[in-house]
C-alpha cells in the first residue's frame, strides 16, 4: 500500500573519476621508512594490470585501448626507457599471466595464449577459449598459474563471490 503522506527520495552515487597523472602526486604517497617511491613510466593512458617478464620486462594490459605494452630499462636506473605495443587488437585485454615461455591473457569471452619471442614481443595468437560464461556486473578476467600448474580464472558475479574455472594447460 502506498503511504497516505507523500514521501520523497533520491539516490546519490559518487563514482571514482579519472585523475591524469602529475608528478606532484607521488609526494601523496604514504610508505613505510627505508622505503621509497619514484616514477618509472609516465604518459600510459589508462593501464590495468602489470606483469613482470623473464628478462625484466614490464608488460601492462590496458582495457580501454585493447592492447598490451611492453616496458623495457635498459640501463639499470629503475626507469623505462623503451616502450613497445606488443599486442594491438585485443579488447577489453584485463588479465596477464605467463608459463613456460607463453604469455596468456584474457578478456571477459576469450583466453589466448602468445608465445614469447627472445626481445620480449609475442609470436602468432593461439585462442584457448571463446566461451567464458557471462560474469554479471564484474567482467574482468583475473588469471594466475596454481601450484597445481593448472590456470585459475576470476568468474565473478552479481552476489560478490568469486567463483574460479581451473583450467588445464
Amino acid at each position: 500500500m502506498p503511504p497516505k503522506e507523500k514521501t520523497r527520495s533520491s539516490n546519490v552515487t559518487k563514482y571514482p573519476q579519472h585523475l591524469d597523472f602529475l608528478p606532484e602526486m607521488v609526494k601523496l604517497l604514504k610508505v613505510p621508512a627505508g622505503w621509497e617511491v619514484s616514477v618509472a613510466a609516465s604518459g600510459l593512458g589508462r593501464p590495468r594490470m602489470l606483469y613482470a617478464g623473464p628478462n625484466g620486462e614490464l608488460y601492462i594490459t590496458r582495457r580501454d585501448a585493447g592492447d598490451v605494452l611492453m616496458l623495457k630499462d635498459n640501463d639499470g636506473d629503475t626507469r623505462f626507457e623503451e616502450l613497445k605495443t606488443v599486442l594491438y587488437d585485443f579488447k577489453s585485454v584485463h588479465g596477464i599471466t605467463m608459463k613456460d615461455g607463453y604469455m596468456y591473457l584474457c578478456n571477459n569471452k576469450e583466453l589466448r595464449r602468445y608465445p614469447l619471442n627472445p626481445d620480449g614481443t609475442l609470436g602468432e595468437m593461439e585462442l584457448l577459449i571463446n566461451d567464458l560464461p557471462n560474469a554479471g556486473q564484474h567482467p574482468n578476467r583475473t588469471i594466475e598459474f596454481g601450484p597445481d600448474g593448472m590456470l585459475y580464472i576470476s568468474v565473478a558475479n552479481l552476489h560478490s563471490r568469486i567463483p574460479v574455472i581451473k583450467w588445464p594447460v
